[in-house]
């Protein structure tokens, strides 16, 4: 870890404007890969690992359980009383989003199985996209 002494950086891109956006929100912190980052500026999380700022290169999210509770972004490690059970990890496909492959949804009864088709693991998308080919053979 760094000294209070030693100077550090962090690079941040700001959007002033982005019409399609609708919700309310202070802000994006964007965490993919730097091989995609706005204008080649190292990605915040990049310089946290970079500058010896945190103490493992992990980061992880808990969701609110309701409108008071907005959440928690852990960065350096995970706060294992925030879930019960156990993690599992899955290998990132493509190094840009955190892209993993996806095989299969489940929903209801019904389960529409899938080949070569990723997943972007993403906490500020309301959005889900998927293929026609693999939606028609649903």
């Amino acid at each position: 870890m760094h000294s209070p002494s030693e100077s550090r950086s962090l690079s941040l891109v700001i959007v002033v404007r982005e019409p399609k956006l609708y919700l309310r929100f202070d802000g994006i912190l964007g965490l993919a890969y730097d091989t995609i980052s706005v204008n080649h500026i190292t990605p915040p999380f990049y310089s946290l690992i970079n500058q010896g700022l945190i103490d493992e290169p992990v980061f992880a999210f808990r969701i609110g359980s309701s409108e008071d509770d907005g959440g928690e972004a852990t960065f350096g490690g995970i706060d294992h009383s925030a879930y019960s059970g156990k993690i599992h990890y899955v290998p990132v496909r493509r190094k840009a989003y955190w892209e993993v492959e996806l095989t299969k949804i489940d929903f209801g009864g019904d389960t529409l199985e899938l080949e070569n088709t990723g997943a972007a693991i993403d906490t500020g998308k309301t959005i889900t996209l998927i293929r026609n080919q693999s939606l028609n053979s649903w």
